[in-house]
This record gives C-alpha cells, structure tokens and sequence, in this order.
C-alpha cells in the first residue's frame, strides 16, 4: 500500500473538511437529502436548512521587524503604589513640620514620576513647590534679642546715688524691639542646616531601605530598575531630583555672619542700654546750672525735659542698629549658586545628562547592528555629572 505523500495529506484534508461543511442537507419534513444549494426540497418544497460556509482563518499581519533593546520595548518595572507613597510621604512629612524628610522624599518622588514618563509633570511641578516651601521655612528661625539679651525685660541707663551709669532693668517694662518676647526673627546658621541635613539623610536612607528601596547615584529605587532604564530615562530621573548648592543648601542665601543672621546688631553707643542713655548735658541729674538775672540757680535740663535720661541718637531708641553687612536681610546671596539654589549647569553635557555614543555617532547603530558600547541607545550618561545636567562643588 502506499503512502499518501504531504501533500497529498494537505489535500485529503481540504476536501474532508469541505465535505464536512457542504454535507448532510437533510429535509426536515420527507427526510431526502439536498442535492445542492438550494433553498427548498424539490421533493416536498420544504425550507432546508441553510448552507454552511466554513470560516475562514483571520490573516494575521507580520510584526514589524525592529532593532530596539528589551528595555526601550518594554515599559520599566514601577508601579504606581511606590510613586504614589513617595509622594504620600513628602506630604505628611511637610503637614508635621519635618521639613527635612519632606524634601528628600519630595525629590525622590520628582525622580519615579520623571520616570513614568512627561505626562507626570503637573505633579513634579506640585512637588518642587512643596520644596521650594520648606526650604523658605528652614530659612526661618529665632535668636535671642540683642537688645534685651533675650530676657524681654526693658533696660535703660540709670545714675546710682553715688553718682555711677549703671544698667537698670525697668519693673514692669518690655524691650522697645522684641516687645517682651525675647526673641527676633533670624536666618538659620548655615552649620545648623549642614547638621540637620547629615542627620536627616540618615534617617532618610533608613526609611528607604525598609521599604527595599536601594540607592543608586543618590536616587532610591526598586531593585533592578536602573538597569532596564534607558540613559535617557536615568538623566530624567537625575534631573528630576535636582542638584542643591551645597552651600546654601538649596536656599540661594547664606546667613549673614556679622550679624549671625538677625540683621541687627547692639546700638553701638556705650551709654546706650534698651535705646535709652544718660542724658549728656545734665549728667543725669534732670537739671542744670542757670540764671535769673543776676541770680544763679538750677533749672530743669531742656534735653532731657528734666528726666535725666534721652533717646539714643544712635539707635533712633531701638537698642539695636542695622547690619550693614547685609543691610538688615540676616542673610546674603549664595556666591556660589548666585541665588539660584542650584548647582551649575554641566559644561560636559549642556545640561542633558546625556552625550552621544562616540562610536555611533549618536545613531545606536554600528556596522549594521545595535552599537555594543552604547547598548545601542545612542548616548549615555554623562560621566561629569552622573546624569543631574548640573554640578554642584563647595
């Protein structure tokens, strides 16, 4: 007997199956079998049943052939409940005052949402906002009052019975510039903000690693996730985060060092005390020598209008005098960032965290195939900046 070929095969099966379909007409009234395709029995004129048509096999259209990575195909590995509680976290963190987690989770967040890709960049915009706040209110603290030494207490100038200036705080009375309180707004030291930064960064990371983050390049991520990045998605993410001037920690000012950031200083005169002194012209004593006539007597002092005491001409009666350092802001501009806050923008890169491949030439392709020193992206992260477009130096 002999084998039917494959070919023979592939036709036994076509006619089989339209047998299969295009047999078995039968009539449901006198039981003769349909000889063709027509609708009635030519034997009863009764309805057949209807002539079934095999389906035909849907084409399926060839995939595009495409010379892109896995991770340009492929949408990274990140979801929406890791963005979602950074951002969470930047949010209470700011509600509780901790001003130094809401920054660094803030930032971190920027990055992931960076990440997701532009559509994110209303919520980045939300996010450096909530930065750019808390930085304002690290900016912002209280020192003790330099006229009342921070008790809140009114001092003046006051003549013992032996006839000696001594300091003299009055009962009842407060300082003419705090007004009681004892304490003057103030920008914060710069070395405060240096030690609550190194202590914030640490909690910070002990934070991150409980949720399994890792860090990589000064970002906290889900495991795995950089290396499926593109070095364009890694320079979004880098630049999402922001480069601060480490100088003025991302304020664009320094404390003023004259005045330790008050913008006041102590009235300079001696005989000052709380903008009251000693009246010159009467010593004090609220009259001087005169005349009436020939007559020689004491008449009220009309400096003092007989108190014995006057407004200090230096201080204008304030106690205090503005800090010609910085003209009495309490701070100055950041000579380094010159009041941007931000590093410097990378002269390697411009400021795109990416170079092109010099082996392809920027075309992620080389002889014909992806280019093996770029992974055939076309570029990578600029090694001068590590992707953050800017640079930032004490």
């Amino acid at each position: 007997m002999q084998v039917p070929s494959l070919r023979q095969w592939a036709l036994l099966v076509a006619v089989s199956t339209s047998v299969v379909w295009a047999a078995l007409r039968i009539c449901p009234s006198c039981g003769h079998e349909a000889t063709g395709s027509e609708e009635r029995c030519t034997h009863c004129n009764a309805l057949l049943p209807a002539v079934l048509v095999p389906p035909r096999p849907e084409p399926t259209e060839p995939r595009p052939a495409t010379n892109a990575l896995p991770s340009e195909r492929t949408q990274p590995a990140l979801s929406d409940e890791v963005v979602a509680e950074q951002v969470t976290t930047a949010r209470r963190f700011t509600e509780q005052g901790a001003l130094w987690g809401a920054i660094l989770f803030a930032r971190n967040a920027a990055a992931l949402l960076a990440i997701q890709g532009p559509q994110t960049a209303e919520q980045r915009l939300a996010l450096a906002t909530l930065i750019r706040g808390a930085r304002r209110q690290l900016a912002r603290t209280e020192q003790p009052c330099p006229v009342c030494r921070g008790t809140g207490a009114q001092r003046m100038k006051a003549l013992t019975l032996k006839g000696d200036v001594v300091d003299q705080v009055v009962v009842g009375g407060k300082c003419p510039y705090c007004r009681g309180t004892g304490r003057v707004p103030a920008r914060t030291p710069d070395d405060q903000l240096a030690n609550e930064e190194a202590q914030a960064l640490q909690t910070f990371a002990a934070e991150q690693q409980k949720r399994g983050l890792e860090e990589i390049r000064g970002l906290w991520l889900p495991p795995g996730l950089w290396e499926s990045l593109t070095p364009k998605q890694q320079a979004a993410a880098r630049k999402a985060a922001g480069v601060p001037c480490v100088r003025c920690y991302g304020i664009g000012t320094q404390s003023c060092t004259a005045c330790g950031g008050a913008g006041i200083l102590p009235c300079t005169n001696p005989n000052c005390a709380g903008g009251i002194e000693i009246c010159p012209d009467c010593n004090g004593r609220g009259r001087t020598s005169g005349s009436r006539g020939a007559t020689a007597m004491q008449i009220r002092c009309e400096t003092c209008n007989g108190t014995g005491k006057r407004t200090c001409s230096t201080c204008n009666g304030k106690g205090c005098i503005e800090c010609t350092n910085c003209q009495g802001r309490g701070e100055n501009i950041c000579t380094a960032c010159r009041g941007t806050g931000e590093g410097s923008v990378c002269s390697k890169c411009q400021g795109d965290g990416t170079i092109p491949c010099p082996r392809c030439n920027g075309t992620g392709q080389y002889r014909g195939a992806p280019c093996a020193a770029c992974n055939g992206h076309g570029s990578s992260l600029c090694k001068a900046c590590n992707g953050a477009g800017r640079i930032s130096r004490r």
